[in-house]
């Protein structure tokens, strides 16, 4: 009988659906691996998600939403390893090489920066070349580090801070946007890195080349040797996401950030766009290309968070009504029945309570909503018909069809 009552007492724990998709996702992922051979040491690190979702509460739930858009991007990419066969009959190489030579090749007396830069590496092996070898190497990777620090410094500062969520917000739609615009732009139109003219001159790729291509003849650099040959896509070169992150992160960054950490973010997008042609691993048009696409990118996500702003008033008003509510409801027995009949028409309207970031917010969906809200006489009525008008504008794509 105590073993029993112990036994009650205990907390249970329980599994939700979003853990168990989680923990199914990898064990497909790694399967899909596993019969296709292309699973590396690295890849069994993904078991770890499954015993970090099944114990985490409320904030692992939040952690695998609010960070999904930016695992796709890393685990499609890697699957690009399964489509780069298909695409080697596409690949552009002479074309970028000619347009790089006739922009660029007057700096290098007719040849490519890149080209020239490697044949600087192999020729000098004296200390100070090796040491800027090895600082193009340790920048070229820095993006893999940096970048996911910057945006998790956001995500777990936004967790008390409503600026830092929607900083948050921004930078990981700007990014999913860049991300995968530059995946479409790998499948659509592969393009050679320049180490593979060095390697290979104008021959077009195909599974025997690949298979047997001595890095070290293509590039200079241990670190960088290593990457490439187990790289999941070598054909991606246009455009470049390595030219593209420091862009976007000083476009993100605007006129909020101190001046200190806008001219740090310009020298490390100088430091990077000279690694990767020193590298020999993009031309100077890849780069400028990812910048264009940063830039689109960037103002993408402008153009959704400007429609988004007027929405975000209305829903602070709203949060404002509906602290308002609750708060009069402890007064009187008035402002008791008011919150019975806001709890009502939050069922009939579909109005949604969303405390995820600490706070109650009445999002209304439809212009008849406005209209009873109104008649509770919580706020002024220039308020009140701003909301109706927004809502009635947008009402073809909110609106819950029962009601309207």
């Amino acid at each position: 009988m105590e073993s029993e009552l112990s036994s009650n007492a205990l907390p249970k724990h329980r599994t939700y659906g979003w853990q168990l998709a989680v923990s199914a996702f990898v064990c497909a992922y790694l399967g899909l691996g596993l019969a296709t051979k292309s699973v590396h040491l690295y890849h069994w690190f993904m078991l770890l998600a499954i015993p970090a979702a099944l114990l985490s509460a409320e904030r692992g739930r939040r952690f695998f939403l609010d960070w999904a858009p930016l695992f796709a991007f890393w685990l499609v990419y890697d699957r690009l390893r399964l489509l780069q066969p298909l695409l080697y009959s596409r690949v552009e190489i002479e074309r970028p090489y000619l347009l790089e030579q006739k922009l660029f090749g007057w700096m290098v007396r007719g040849d490519i920066p890149a080209h020239e830069a490697q044949a600087w590496f192999a020729a000098d092996h004296s200390a100070l070349v090796k040491a800027i070898q090895w600082a193009a190497q340790i920048i070229y990777f820095s993006h893999l580090f940096l970048v996911p620090l910057a945006i998790a410094g956001l995500w777990f500062r936004g967790m008390t801070r409503e600026r830092s969520r929607s900083s948050f917000e921004r930078h990981l739609r700007a990014f999913t946007v860049l991300n995968f615009s530059a995946i479409a732009s790998y499948l659509l139109i592969p393009v050679a890195p320049p180490w593979w003219i060095t390697l290979n001159g104008m021959v077009q790729p195909n599974a025997d080349l690949v298979l047997h291509a001595d890095m070290t003849l293509a590039m200079q650099g241990p670190l960088i040797q290593a990457m490439i040959k187990n790289a999941s896509q070598w054909f991606a070169a246009v455009p470049s996401l390595h030219g593209a992150y420091p862009v976007l992160l000083l476009l993100l960054s605007g006129r909020g950030a101190k001046r200190t950490i806008l001219v740090a973010l310009v020298l490390y997008g100088f430091a990077m766009w000279a690694s990767t042609v020193v590298l020999n691993q993009h031309y100077v048009i890849d780069l400028i290309a990812g910048a264009i696409l940063a830039a689109a990118a960037y103002y993408a996500e402008l153009i959704w968070y400007g429609r988004g702003k007027e929405r975000q008033s209305l829903v602070r008003l709203l949060n404002h009504v509906g602290f308002k509510v609750l708060r009069t409801s402890r007064e009187s027995k008035q402002g008791k029945g008011r919150r019975v009949k806001i709890l009502r028409l939050s069922k009939r309207y579909n109005l949604r309570k969303d405390t995820s970031r600490g706070g109650r917010v009445l999002e209304a969906v439809s212009a008849k909503a406005a209209d009873h809200i109104q008649s509770l006489n919580l706020c002024g009525s220039d308020d009140w018909h701003r909301i109706r008008r927004h809502l009635i504008k947008s009402s073809p794509r909110m609106c819950d069809p029962r009601v309207c």
